[in-house]
């Protein structure tokens, strides 16, 4: 019998040839591994996982970071964290009451004097959050802080973020009780693009979803 191609999550799925028990994986045309599956045209969870679990690893590992360090006078490393890109601050890095031992690098720089207390602001203001990497798979215009600006995610877009086979892990009804509305109403989100059904999710629900699973921090800022 003739072994079809199918989809499940965000992949697809393409039966190798010769190989009843082996399929190539892709995301969006693009090849990600190929799977040996239990059973012919079908995945299973644990088999999904395990792809997921791949992919993640994969994307993170081509993602450009900026490497914040605190060091003291003797270049002794005591405290380092990553960021998707540089942030540029305005808040003010020293003590002005007393002389600082510390200073900051980003990316192997020298930026000058900081105290351990502006380094924890930066720290918690800007460090890479958990599923960070999710924002490099989604378009600009859905991460954007300008509500002018932003566009609603379609139904493909947020099953990157919520679902069973969300790069996340979380349910769309877990989803749902993080955002407080209905896990009936949240489903109308990831129905079908021609279901009549179909609604689109708000500018504030997506984004206290994306902070909320740690995919953005509070004070990113996505430019469309």
């Amino acid at each position: 019998m003739e072994r079809k191609n199918f989809t499940v999550g965000l992949f697809d799925f393409y039966p190798t040839d010769g190989h009843e028990n082996t399929a190539e994986a892709f995301y969006c045309g693009r090849y990600v591994t190929t799977v040996n599956l239990t059973q012919p045209d079908r995945i299973r969870d644990d088999e999904y996982c395990a792809l997921r679990e791949c992919f993640i690893s994969q994307v993170k590992s081509v993602l450009v970071r900026s490497q914040y360090q605190l060091i003291d006078s003797n270049a002794n490393l005591l405290a380092h964290f990553a960021a998707h890109r540089f942030v540029s601050s305005d808040m003010n890095l020293t003590d002005e009451s007393r002389p600082e031992s510390y200073n900051l690098l980003v990316d192997g720089q020298l930026i000058g004097p900081i105290s351990i207390q502006a380094f924890a602001r930066l720290d918690a203001l800007f460090r890479e959050q958990n599923n960070g990497f999710i924002t490099s798979l989604l378009p600009s215009d859905t991460l954007t802080r300008n509500a002018d600006k932003w566009r609603s995610p379609t139904r493909f877009e947020i099953m990157h973020v919520s679902g069973m086979h969300s790069l996340t892990g979380i349910t769309h009804d877990n989803a749902a009780n993080i955002a407080g509305i209905t896990p009936s109403s949240y489903r109308k989100y990831v129905a079908s693009e021609t279901a009549k059904n179909r609604a689109t999710i708000s500018f504030a629900t997506w984004h206290f979803l994306l902070i909320r699973l740690g995919i953005t921090g509070a004070y990113d800022d996505y430019s469309a």
